[in-house]
């Protein structure tokens, strides 16, 4: 399987995320119930209302709308943070993206300040714009690597990741835990959304969805369960809970993939069209070669789930309150 950069201090890791959002960002308005995604396309994201999650939605098939559940995703992070105690918590998202979970923490808890991290200057710019558009004075939006941050030690009171920490290669999973166990607060937590690898491919089909789904979302490729929870170990943390969730992202998945067919291919075509390819190129599909790809990924996203190659698995970890503390309780799932 080749990676599309094999450290996040690369330039060639900045370069190719940067190519992949500022080519295709705009791809992920269609991720969003239809009047959000026509709000969006119209009136761009900071005034469209959209939910602006890069991430699967949470029970698709019994929430109101699309809407909802991709929002309903977030909740569910940030319900495992334990706050209970913290009055003014200071909560930090790396790997924020567009600032959707960011400026959605902002508004749910107004007693919060809520910190996002990017590589991309031009997420943090979409970020930034649409916590302006909502009035929310409580966020904060910083550029940097979250391998290595400039926070001070100690610095939060709780860490969500939603499908971001998949970007770190394998390799360098043991500075992420350290950096993050090094700004976290003792005894708070780090809550993790994520796809995780179970097998090896066994054959050229499977070989071709996975380096679909890397080449098309510009991933390296996933740990598995195990080396992503040894690497937290080592850091110092304790997992207090390691649960599959694919049950509850799988409707979703489906979702990403009707959607790439239904709407995205069609449209990519047409952005290969020498004339009528400029009525779309607004649309997210200025590069008709990128655009194919993240149709290819939204398509074998499932595949992937279906072959059973790969699981979504929601992590809780928590620092200890001092050396050598042992976890004492667990987390019930939230209703």
């Amino acid at each position: 399987m080749s990676n599309p950069y094999d450290s996040v201090y690369s330039s060639a890791a900045l370069e190719a995320l940067t190519e992949h959002f500022d080519l295709g960002a705009d791809l992920y308005k269609f991720w969003g119930s239809p009047r959000s995604v026509l709000r969006a396309l119209l009136l761009g994201w900071a005034r469209a209302g959209h939910p602006s999650h890069l991430h699967y939605a949470w029970d698709l098939e019994t929430a109101p709308s699309l809407d909802h559940a991709i929002l309903e995703t977030t909740r569910r992070a940030v319900a495992f943070l334990d706050l209970e105690g913290c009055a003014q918590p200071h909560l930090f998202e790396p790997g924020c993206g567009i600032g959707g979970g960011v400026t959605q923490v902002a508004a749910m808890l107004p007693q919060a300040k809520v910190t996002g991290l990017s590589l991309v200057r031009s997420q943090l710019d979409v970020g930034r714009a649409m916590a302006r558009a909502r009035g929310l004075t409580n966020t904060e939006f910083v550029q940097g690597n979250y391998l290595r941050t400039a926070f001070p030690d100690a610095h939060f009171d709780g860490i969500f990741a939603i499908e971001t920490l998949v970007y770190t290669p394998i390799v360098e999973r043991p500075a992420l835990f350290g950096e993050l166990f090094r700004i976290l607060r003792p005894g708070r937590t780090l809550v993790c959304f994520e796809g995780y690898r179970l097998r090896n491919p066994a054959n050229a089909d499977e070989r071709e969805w996975i380096q679909d789904v890397l080449d098309g979302w510009t991933i390296p490729l996933p740990a598995t369960t195990r080396e992503f929870e040894e690497a937290g170990r080592r850091a110092g943390f304790e997992v207090l809970l390691a649960e599959d969730a694919t049950q509850h992202i799988y409707q979703s998945a489906l979702r990403i993939s009707a959607i790439a067919t239904s709407a995205l291919s069609p449209l990519a075509q047409i952005a290969r069209l020498p004339l009528l390819g400029a009525l779309v190129r607004p649309l997210g599909f200025r590069s008709p070669r990128h655009a194919q790809r993240f149709v290819a990924a939204c398509r074998s996203q499932l595949k992937v789930f279906d072959a059973g190659l790969s699981a979504y698995f929601l992590h809780v970890f928590r620092k200890p309150r001092q050396q050598g503390e042992l976890a004492v309780h667990a987390l019930a799932t939230p209703q």
